[in-house]
């Protein structure tokens, strides 16, 4: 049972050092978003894309040994782990929950920023579209009855 032990140490602290790239990728997409910058703003969703499968992978693997254990959790097993090991599994479990915690708020940054650029690059095809209402002198609105415009292609 010990081995196992050891084990979900090991699973733990890759799991905490893919958090923390989590962590850093998530920032450079945060940085891209801010900057308008796709190229940016791409690299980090395929980074990002890439540890999400390695770290449901890790996961995957961390539940199964808490299986053999037979415990729901690892704050569960904490007080049979072996002495040698409590104190290093519960240090790697609360770095893992704080800096998810850090992820999720991050993430919901990120998911705001995207939505507001969507919303400005919208606003800003609807003025290139036309089409739409429009002031006049006198403060009168006039509403645009043409076609959209169609841009001839042809070389």
């Amino acid at each position: 049972m010990e081995p196992l032990f050891f084990e979900l140490a090991q699973i733990l602290k890759q799991q905490r050092e893919t958090v923390k790239q989590l962590l850093i990728q998530s920032e450079a997409q945060n940085q891209a978003l801010r900057k308008n910058d796709v190229e940016l703003l791409n690299n980090a969703v395929q980074q990002l894309n890439k540890l999400s499968g390695l770290m449901a992978e890790q996961d995957n693997r961390r539940q199964e040994i808490v299986d053999k254990l037979a415990y729901n959790s690892i704050k569960d097993l904490l007080p049979v782990a072996p002495v040698s090991l409590k104190t290093e599994l519960q240090k790697v479990h609360i770095e893992i929950k704080n800096d998810l915690q850090q992820l999720q708020e991050l993430t919901t940054l990120n998911s705001l920023l995207t939505r507001r650029a969507l919303m400005v690059n919208q606003s800003l095809l609807n003025i290139f579209r036309g089409g739409g209402q429009t002031y006049q002198p006198g403060a009168k609105l006039k509403q645009d009855k043409q076609p959209l415009g169609v841009l001839n292609k042809i070389v």
